[in-house]
């Protein structure tokens, strides 16, 4: 998609801190920039279903290339898993079997933590997607990026996030908006 048929969203910006947790952390979509695994090192199992997105991520952590909808994790494996920025790019009709994987693959009482952006396409617009710039505000440093994809064909924000992880089983822990973006934290249930 060429820039000119965009409909751009104001740059949002984002403080991440260590996500506080034992054992290793699964981390959805991680390729790319790979801000999962610079916030947390050797502990982070980056998978992404595109090659491409994982040589691209800076070298922290385990990268796998892997189907998020057909994880092949056994059952129970990880304290930990993640999705930043993640489903935006994934069909809506694959989330929720997303996260019945994610559901099964984490421990009980594991959490899950989720950040994207509340997307809606504008009645006033025409153009065939959205972008917007995010500035990402690590400890130790500042990850400047943007992303972008095609409208969805309905609504995707928190409110559509948390339905789905309701469906699944998940316990909302926790909400957090800051402009477009939201950060959600959510446990399976002991």
């Amino acid at each position: 998609m060429r820039k000119d048929e965009l409909f751009f969203f104001a740059k949002q910006t984002l403080a991440l801190n260590a996500i506080l947790t034992p054992g290793l952390i699964l981390d959805i979509a991680g390729g790319g920039e790979g801000v999962i695994a610079q916030l947390m090192g050797d502990r982070v199992i980056a998978i992404d279903k595109k090659l491409r997105e994982l040589t691209e991520a800076p070298v922290h952590g385990l990268k796998i290339q892997m189907d998020a909808a057909h994880l092949s994790f056994p059952d129970e494996s990880f304290h930990s898993v993640t999705v930043f920025f993640g489903f935006m790019f994934m069909p809506m009709r694959i989330h929720s079997q997303v996260l019945k994987e994610i559901y099964r693959v984490l421990k009980a009482g594991g959490g899950l933590y989720l950040w994207d952006v509340d997307v809606e396409k504008p009645d006033s617009t025409d153009k065939q997607g959205f972008a917007f710039y995010l500035d990402v505000h690590l400890p130790d440093r500042l990850i400047q990026t943007g992303y972008g994809f095609y409208w969805p064909p309905k609504a995707q924000t928190s409110r559509y996030y948390l339905s789905l992880l309701e469906e699944t089983g998940f316990r909302e822990v926790g909400v957090k908006q800051s402009g477009l973006t939201f950060a959600i934290e959510t446990r399976k249930p002991v």
